[in-house]
């Protein structure tokens, strides 16, 4: 065949047609090398590798503070717990105490800076009277005044749900506070009861919708009492609209609870400084059971 010539130095002039290039000292030798293709998945699962472990270590991460801030939360709940009794017996002494003040402003006040070196015996007599007493009073409510919070779903005339109210002996701005529903006295009426609540307090500014309504201010020792039912007038709400600014001394106290039956009942919506003053007597004062059979 067409073989190919040898020069001076030996070095291949030609290659024959068909056959390999001949490997001589002369010739560089091939480096089999892998596909770059290859060489890119290779770099591709190394690098899918180390994605998957930092996003393991991640959750790994995510775990433990979830996990710590749950411990964190159990904490909390169990140092509230723990103070939760000490919390009713401080709310125990200041409604005694309320109410021994309350007995010494009134006639029996004289009696006792005439007793002299007694006034003490009397004083802690009274108190721990006032100590055994309880902190709550049962009042039943009918009516649509205080829709959607009380008696939603039941008839205007029908005695509506049980409500537990917080006595306040001596109601102030430090025990009564915005958004609180509340228990009063009705204007011109002792033995009537309202349950309203709290819109404005003493110092707020209060600005009507009309133009010929001028603005004016709650004067000290006086709340400003709404109906939670928007639907009701003025008239049928008989709220501060017709009756003015209520007096605090009115106030029975704070409702603090609802109960309709054994499976319907909840806490009210109050403020949240009064909700967390309410928790311990909600706690060692509350008897569902009781007040069901009852």
């Amino acid at each position: 065949g067409n073989v190919g010539r040898t020069g001076e130095a030996g070095a291949p002039q030609g290659v024959a047609r068909g056959t390999h290039r001949a490997i001589t000292p002369h010739t560089p030798c091939l480096v089999l090398r892998p596909p770059q293709r290859t060489r890119t998945r290779t770099r591709n699962s190394q690098r899918k590798r180390k994605c998957k472990r930092k996003r393991k270590r991640n959750r790994h991460r995510r775990i433990s503070r979830a996990s710590l801030s749950s411990r964190k939360d159990k904490g909390v709940r169990a140092c509230v717990a723990m103070f939760l009794p000490v919390r009713y017996g401080i709310a125990r002494m200041l409604f005694a105490r309320d109410n021994v003040a309350l007995k010494l402003v009134g006639a029996q006040a004289g009696a006792a800076q005439e007793r002299g070196a007694g006034i003490f015996a009397g004083l802690l007599k009274h108190f721990v009277e006032e100590m055994d007493k309880s902190m709550t009073m049962v009042v039943k409510m009918k009516g649509h005044t205080m829709l959607p919070t009380i008696n939603k779903g039941m008839a205007a005339k029908e005695i509506g749900e049980t409500l537990i109210v917080r006595r306040i002996p001596l109601p102030s701005c430090s025990s009564i506070f915005r958004g609180d529903v509340v228990a009063v006295r009705k204007p011109g009426d002792d033995t009537g009861l309202l349950v309203r609540r709290v819109a404005a307090v003493e110092g707020d500014e209060m600005v009507s919708d009309a133009e010929e309504d001028v603005p004016f201010r709650i004067p000290p020792k006086h709340l400003w009492i709404t109906a939670d039912n928007s639907e009701l007038d003025a008239s049928e709400a008989f709220d501060s609209r017709c009756a003015g600014p209520i007096p605090l001394e009115n106030v029975i106290g704070r409702v603090i609870y609802s109960i309709r039956d054994r499976l319907d009942h909840g806490r009210i919506s109050n403020s949240e400084h009064a909700s967390w003053m309410d928790e311990p007597i909600i706690e060692y004062e509350l008897d569902v059971d009781n007040l069901c059979n009852s």
